[in-house]
């Protein structure tokens, strides 16, 4: 910021308004012309309201600025400039320079204006006037057929009321007037109607949430997943990421959604949270550093923590744990189970299994990276057993899987028709839908399967995989321990069992059909937002 404005006008005159009143009409909690007043106070160091109206110019007067009040007022731009001009010479007060301010723009920040100011002050031009930038798409009429022209889609700059700079002391030869073009923000709103009335208020009641969030070829990514399920369901409110640099696996997932992210060095990354003043920062990173939680309360910042067992998850304003039924610390901060459990989008409106006749086909999914191999691992195992008997195996890997190469290579060996391999699918629902008996790891997709009603072999890849005790008998799920390839015949036994066995198979069926989470996510959003 070079210097203070030294004189704002403010224009409020009722001749020009969008509806009766609007002007001291409340606008999430103050009225449009003392938002446009306090603007003005905080970069300027002098302010003029010209207004037609009494009620305004009592404002005008409780704010201890100047106000020139006058019910033949007129609301064209150059007849304000033209009254400003007398008023500064009532007034003895000399400037180079007017800006005029529009109430109707209450989105527009006083650093965006002061950026304007500045950039003004170094063009030389005589006027500034803002715009908003717009894409418009260009077509030819040939023989009554509209055709678009791809090579004539233009940029354009539309003309905004927001903000208007007259420079006094410079005159050009013909009345040619070098004019500066300010680009507004793209979220810039004016208001004309009711409609845009509604939209501001959406917009200032907005909060800045921001995630913080990994994904590695270690922890999978069902981190990331669940982050952006949450994002957008609070498409309300402003949404950005913050990852270390070093995790590029969360990074690049995130990158192609629409959310802005921020990759820097893990030593940096509380400091850069703080630059971005959030409103709310919800942790999905495991367990959460006990200073960063107590810092960011400090400044403000309510704090939400996902699978956290660390000792700063019962100092979190909320502590989501569904993946642990049972509480593993006292905290009355702190969500736990299964009914916090909640799915990704594409699972809304899935086809859920109703019954389960036989066992015709198996997928196979360990999980966003699948660090261990499990996937090509079961495979070999699998397949001879499954060929035999015309069992379909579905193979459905994750972005950050290691092992592709060789998997394919292996497929490539066998030919086996009975075999589909998916890499990457955003849509794991859709193969679910017509699989009966699944072989997954112990992360996030045992609720997916839990809630499309199929029984599954559960293998964890780790020590903390194995502390996630949903994956039960009593839910409809075979933990399967010390997996490894010389052992394949147990894996192979327990496929065979449910291949063969009705009683058994009904048995798991019957206990899986008990859990439904499509309400869960309801419940872990209203939690969240309720904090804010």
């Amino acid at each position: 910021m070079l210097e203070r404005i030294k004189i704002i006008v403010i224009p409020a005159i009722k001749k020009n308004v969008a509806f009766p009143d609007d002007l001291i009409k409340k606008l999430h909690g103050v009225t449009l012309i003392q938002r446009t007043i306090d603007c003005a106070k905080k970069i300027g160091s002098t302010v003029f309201v010209i207004t037609d109206s009494e009620e305004i110019h009592l404002i005008c007067q409780r704010n201890n600025i100047f106000s020139d009040f006058n019910q033949t007022h007129d609301s064209e731009l150059i007849k304000c400039l033209d009254r400003m001009i007398l008023l500064l010479n009532k007034h003895e007060l000399n400037c180079e320079d007017i800006l005029l301010l529009s109430p109707y723009a209450p989105i527009l920040k006083s650093a965006e204006i002061m950026d304007a100011y500045n950039a003004f002050l170094e063009s030389g031009a005589h006027e500034l006037r803002s715009f908003k930038e717009e894409t418009r798409p260009i077509y030819q009429v040939t023989n009554n057929t509209a055709e678009f022209c791809e090579s004539f889609q233009k940029k354009i700059l539309v003309q905004q009321d927001s903000l208007y700079i007259y420079r006094l002391d410079l005159q050009k030869e013909n009345d040619q007037r070098k004019i500066f073009p300010f680009i507004l923000d793209k979220d810039s709103i004016e208001i004309h109607s009711h409609r845009d009335w509604w939209i501001c208020e959406k917009i200032l009641k907005r909060k800045r949430i921001l995630f913080r969030v990994i994904g590695n070829n270690v922890v999978g990514m069902g981190h990331i997943y669940r982050t952006l399920s949450i994002a957008h369901e609070i498409s309300d409110h402003e949404v950005v990421f913050i990852c270390d640099e070093k995790e590029r696996l969360a990074v690049n997932s995130i990158a192609g959604s629409e959310y802005w992210i921020e990759a820097v060095a893990q030593n940096q990354i509380v400091n850069k949270i703080l630059t971005l003043k959030p409103d709310m920062v919800i942790h999905d990173q495991l367990e959460t550093d006990l200073n960063d939680v107590l810092l960011l309360q400090k400044k403000g910042i309510k704090v939400v923590n996902f699978e956290d067992l660390g000792p700063a998850a019962p100092k979190a304003d909320l502590t989501i744990n569904e993946l642990y039924d049972d509480p593993q610390y006292e905290s009355t901060n702190t969500l736990w189970g299964n009914s916090y459990s909640f799915l990704r989008d594409e699972f809304e409106g899935a086809k859920i299994k109703t019954e389960l006749s036989k066992i015709e086909r198996i997928l196979l999914t360990f999980g966003g990276t699948d660090p261990s191999n499990f996937t090509l691992k079961s495979l070999k195992i699998l397949l001879p057993y499954c060929h035999a008997r015309g069992i379909t195996l579905h193979i459905v890997s994750g972005s950050g899987y290691l092992f592709k190469t060789s998997l394919e290579a292996f497929l490539k060996d066998h030919g086996d028709k009975n075999i589909t391999f998916t890499n990457a699918t955003g849509v794991i629902s859709k193969i679910m839908e017509r699989v009966d008996l699944a072989i997954c790891s112990n992360g996030r997709t045992v609720y997916e399967l839990a809630h499309m009603h199929i029984p599954a072999i559960v293998i964890s890849h780790h020590e903390r995989e194995q502390t996630h005790k949903f994956a039960c008998e009593e839910n409809g799920f075979i933990p399967y321990h010390d997996f490894n390839e010389a052992i394949s015949e147990n894996l192979i036994a327990l496929v065979d069992r449910f291949v063969s066995d009705k009683i058994y198979r009904d048995t798991f069926f019957s206990r899986i059909c008990q859990h439904d989470f499509s309400r869960n996510k309801s419940k872990v959003i209203n939690s969240i937002l309720g904090l804010l």
